[in-house]
């Protein structure tokens, strides 16, 4: 029997089931006092909840809240934690959830896209080369459609929208929101009428790497809370981080 082996079998903690009751009851105890710290002061909740973050994430929010433990106001910390820290956390957790999703991981599963599932930790330099991937891959999909729908040089308003349409579709898998998107998608209850014009250079941007450069480089930032108020559809002043 190997020594490894004989540890195992013969180990105080494998064969002692009192033993292994105090381990499991000290488990507990801590956990319960975990809980009770945590109802006496739910900010450390929050802060838990920071400290289990990847590093990319936790280390700018952790520097923000060492910066203001060392205010002289102490209200700076908890108000920060309770409007800015929470909220974030949730949109991180909504982030998350769209990367998780099957249209997401269907069109990272694309020849050279695979990056975009780990989209979060790669640099600009990274997230630039990307962006040119994602966009010829765009450009393939309208030169397709084109050659499917485009059958007349003289196509059609109605055909033109639906051809912006079918592209716009494939953009919003990587949880990003076409351009022109509002103004151009099916409304039951729409009030104006349709501006046609917007659609050629909403095509132009979704086949254009410089644009989605941005959008992609916004994601991560978005996750981590550090995208200025307005850049991105879910985005506000109360939940921008500030630097220091």
């Amino acid at each position: 029997m190997s020594r490894a082996a004989e540890e195992y079998l013969f180990s105080v903690a494998h064969c002692d089931p009192w033993h292994y009751d105090e381990l499991n009851d000290a488990l507990i105890e801590k956990a319960k006092r975990h809980a009770e710290l945590h109802r006496v002061d739910p900010l450390t909740l929050i802060r838990d909840d920071v400290a289990s973050l990847p590093g990319f994430l936790r280390k700018p929010l952790e520097t923000r809240i060492k910066y203001l433990e060392k205010s002289e106001d102490p209200r700076h910390l908890p108000t920060y934690l309770n409007e800015v820290i929470t909220p974030s956390l949730v949109r991180i957790d909504k982030v998350r959830a769209n990367q998780a999703s099957l249209s997401f991981q269907a069109m990272a599963g694309r020849d050279s896209l695979d990056q975009l599932l780990r989209l979060a930790e790669l640099n600009q330099r990274e997230v630039k080369r990307l962006s040119t991937l994602v966009a010829a891959h765009i450009d393939m999909i309208f030169i397709q459609l084109c050659g499917e729908m485009l059958t007349d040089e003289l196509a059609s308003p109605i055909v033109i929208l639906e051809l912006y349409r079918r592209v716009a579709a494939e953009v919003s898998r990587l949880d990003v929101i076409p351009p022109g998107y509002e103004a151009l998608r099916s409304k039951h209850n729409r009030r104006n009428p349709i501006n046609y014009e917007l659609i050629p250079g909403a095509l132009a941007r979704m086949r254009c790497a410089d644009w989605w450069q941005r959008k992609l480089w916004q994601l991560p930032q978005r996750m981590a809370g550090r995208v200025a108020p307005g850049s991105v559809p879910c985005s506000s002043a109360r939940i921008t981080l500030c630097q220091p």
